[in-house]
Order: C-alpha cells, then sequence, then structure tokens
C-alpha cells in the first residue's frame, strides 16, 4: 500500500502539463498542446516525438513504484511461486496499463480537439496505436491466463465462488473492451482515406468512450479480485 501512495503522488506531481515537450522536426511543443494537431508544412504527425522532462521523469519512476507494488500485494505472495508469479503480473500490469492508457490518452484527445473546434486528425494515432494494443492484448490475455491457473485449484473455484463470479465478470469486460478495440482495425482505413470525415470522427468518439469506460470497469472488478480472498 504505501508504495502504491509513494507512486501514485510521484504521478500526480511528475506528469502535469507541462511535463515532457513534443519534438516536431523545425519546432518543439509543450506537452500541453497534445490538445492540437501536430502539423506544419511539409511535416506529418508522424514526425512528433514525445521528450521527457525532469519532470516527467519523476512520474515515470512514480509509474514504476505502482507496478511493482503489485508484487508485494493480493494473491501474487499468497499463492504459487512468487517468482514467478511476480514476473507474470509485471507483464499483466504493464500491458493492461499500456492498452488502457492508450486509449484513455485518445479518448481525451478526440474530446479535447471536439470541444476546441480542431479537426480530429487521428490517422497516424489510429495506425500507431492499433499495432501496440493489438500486442498488449495478446500479452495481457497470455499473462491473465498463467495468472489464473496459479490462482485457481480447481474449475469449481470459478463456478461456485464470488471471486470466480467477479472474475468471469471481468473477462467478460475485458472481452467487451477487445472488440471495440477490434474496431479501430475497421476504422484505421476509412480514416486514412477520409481523415475529415465528420461521420467517422463521431464513430471514433463512441467507441473510444466506450472502451475508456468499460476500463473504469475492469480496474474495479481488478482491485476487488487483488483484495479478495479465493
Amino acid at each position: 500500500m504505501a508504495l502504491k501512495i509513494v507512486g501514485g503522488l510521484a504521478v500526480v506531481a511528475g506528469f502535469h502539463a507541462g511535463a515532457g515537450a513534443i519534438d516536431v522536426p523545425g519546432r518543439s511543443l509543450s506537452a500541453a498542446t497534445l490538445s492540437e494537431p501536430v502539423t506544419r508544412p511539409g511535416s506529418t504527425p508522424s514526425d512528433a516525438r514525445w521528450r521527457p522532462t525532469s519532470s516527467a521523469l519523476i512520474g515515470l519512476v512514480g509509474l514504476a513504484l505502482v507496478v511493482a507494488s503489485f508484487w508485494f500485494d493480493g494473491h501474487t505472495v499468497s499463492r504459487g511461486w512468487w517468482p514467478l508469479h511476480a514476473a507474470i503480473d509485471l507483464v499483466h500490469v504493464v500491458a493492461a496499463a499500456v492498452w488502457a492508457g492508450g486509449v484513455f490518452a485518445m479518448t481525451t484527445v478526440v474530446w479535447m480537439r471536439r470541444r476546441n473546434g480542431l479537426p480530429t486528425e487521428t490517422a497516424q494515432m489510429i495506425v500507431r496505436f492499433s499495432s501496440v494494443a493489438a500486442i498488449s492484448l495478446a500479452a495481457l490475455t497470455v499473462a491473465g491466463a498463467i495468472m489464473t491457473y496459479t490462482i485457481v485449484e480447481s474449475f469449481d473455484d470459478v463456478v461456485s465462488t464470488q471471486w470466480g463470479r467477479v472474475l468471469i465478470a471481468k473477462l467478460f469486460a475485458v472481452a467487451v473492451a477487445a472488440g471495440s478495440a477490434f474496431n479501430h482495425f475497421r476504422l484505421r482505413p476509412a480514416l486514412e482515406q477520409r481523415p475529415d470525415d465528420p461521420a467517422l470522427a463521431v464513430e471514433l468518439r463512441r467507441t473510444l468512450t466506450i472502451e475508456s469506460t468499460v476500463f473504469v470497469v475492469i480496474v474495479v472488478l481488478t482491485s476487488w479480485l487483488v483484495a479478495a480472498a479465493i
């Protein structure tokens, strides 16, 4: 718990509006301008790279502490061989954080651009994140399956206990989020061909909002699973 508190405070302190800069050939932007499309004559959004500042490094250390805190909590210490469970838990938490964090970030960007009356221009963002999300989902699935195997002693533990029923609810929520994520692969070519289509912008916002909402449910269910006994 102490690691989570310290890490969380470091994340809040480190990742403020000005933490980091967006480097584009020919100029450097504050991270606070993420709500605006990063374009200039002769460049594309693919030129942009995020450069952390010293403040952002504090946030990154905080993230590392939060991730490490799961090694000393819940079923990681109560079930199975600790080194194996800790390694699998690391993969599971990082993959989930990358997937969910990317979805939350994209949701924030598209809604901020809409509020500011700016073009969505998310084709490059979707192209980049689709590959990352696919890898994260694969790692999350494999790690989650191994973790479940080390925790659950029999199939009866899944179907006859409250812990097992919450696990089933979480798996259902993950499946919904995964189904919504795969919708990006359908939207991606359409966005590349018609980046200014308002109908596609609406569909993208709706898809990302659904994913973000489902991820909130997943986080709540996961918190209960970590704290509860099987």
